[in-house]
């Protein structure tokens, strides 16, 4: 007998509805593809309903494969620590970064420019780290970056030193 693990939550915030369930299920695979993926252990099925301001909402399934048991309820948790990051990231790189309002169209320079606004604001986080100092915005970290030399120096070369 198989066992289905299920945890729903509910929350209601800033005029939105939203229920979320986890479906966890333990993988059992046949020997032809235990061979090939021997670490698979759980699959997770992640339902999102959702409504904003009494209006029609959205209704989306998203399927994940782990390599490690785990509950309907640990899913739940991991999934959406794993948005709050993503969010986040992309929250910083566009308003700091402005990021959405770049225009350019060539596949491979937005990739290298994506590429190059992440590293510097990881050089910037590394800074800030090994400062020890209180947290300043990330904008006025860029700004002194752009103005000061040596600022600009330490945080492109601090690695080497730290």
């Amino acid at each position: 007998m198989v066992f289905v693990s299920v945890n729903e939550n509910y929350i209601k915030a800033h005029g939105r509805k939203e229920r979320r369930s986890a479906y966890a299920l333990p993988i059992e695979l046949n020997e032809k593809l235990l061979k090939k993926w021997p670490h698979l252990k759980t699959t997770i099925a992640i339902v999102r309903d959702r409504q904003v301001k009494g209006k029609i909402g959205t209704y989306v399934i998203s399927y994940y494969v782990c390599i490690t048991e785990m509950t309907a309820e640990e899913a739940l948790k991991i999934v959406r620590l794993h948005w709050g990051i993503e969010n986040q990231l992309h929250w910083i790189l566009d308003v700091t970064l402005k990021e959405d309002q770049s225009a350019v169209h060539d596949r491979i320079a937005a990739k290298n420019l994506a590429s190059f606004r992440r590293i510097t604001l990881n050089l910037l986080r590394i800074t800030q780290l090994l400062e020890k100092k209180k947290e300043a915005p990330m904008t006025a970290k860029m700004m002194k970056s752009v103005f000061d030399i040596n600022f600009r120096e330490s945080v492109i070369f601090n690695l080497a030193r730290g």
